[in-house]
């Protein structure tokens, strides 16, 4: 195995790759309980996401999934009934083989105990075009999902690779609770530092 943070040989990421991780602390969307990322977006924590997403590396897998369980486990002491993703666009789950967040949270419920259900649908005409390179007013705009009914009653654990803006979290706790949710909480790898902060 090599470490997708740097190319060498072992584990994935290296214990080096690891404490150049910058740890994060990013805001509760509106509309969710509670939010936790395992790092910056920046550096190592983006060459770790972006191997995953775009280069279809998984070695790292086992410890992102680790690091948000344990996160999320830490600032939501109550149930978990189900955990679920921010899906990608069929077109670009057909053109990779694969989404990226649905691994990521299929781990992570292994992780919590918890059953994982693709509970979100992204609304076509909104959102079928990439939001990388947007600003927040563009994400927000761009971005919207249907929820599946199986949500009514549940408190639900929403898992993204990276939040950014907010906007995809955001969209997709207020498709959940619109089918009744009870409770929303948001986990991801990495969180995106404001320019100033990077």
């Amino acid at each position: 195995m090599t470490c997708a943070g740097c190319g060498g040989v072992g584990a994935s990421p290296c214990r080096g790759c690891i404490h150049k991780l910058i740890p994060a602390k990013p805001p509760c969307p509106a509309g969710v309980d509670s939010c936790a990322a395992a790092f910056l977006f920046t550096g190592v924590g983006r060459t770790l996401i972006s191997s995953l997403k775009y280069q279809n590396q998984r070695q790292s897998l086992a410890w992102l999934s680790s690091a948000v369980a344990q996160l999320v486990l830490a600032q939501n002491p109550a149930r978990l009934d189900v955990v679920t993703w921010v899906p990608t666009t069929a077109r670009r789950r057909r053109s990779r083989g694969y989404d990226q967040a649905e691994l990521l949270a299929r781990r992570v419920a292994r992780r919590l105990r918890v059953d994982s259900l693709g509970l979100l649908l992204p609304q076509p005409s909104r959102s079928s075009a990439s939001q990388t390179g947007l600003n927040a007013a563009e994400r927000y705009e761009r971005v919207a999902f249907r929820a599946h009914r199986k949500a009514v009653g549940l408190s639900v654990l929403v898992i993204d690779d990276v939040i950014t803006t907010g906007a995809s979290i955001e969209a997709a706790a207020a498709a959940l609770r619109s089918v009744g949710a009870s409770q929303v909480h948001a986990g991801a790898a990495a969180f995106t530092p404001a320019p100033a902060d990077r």
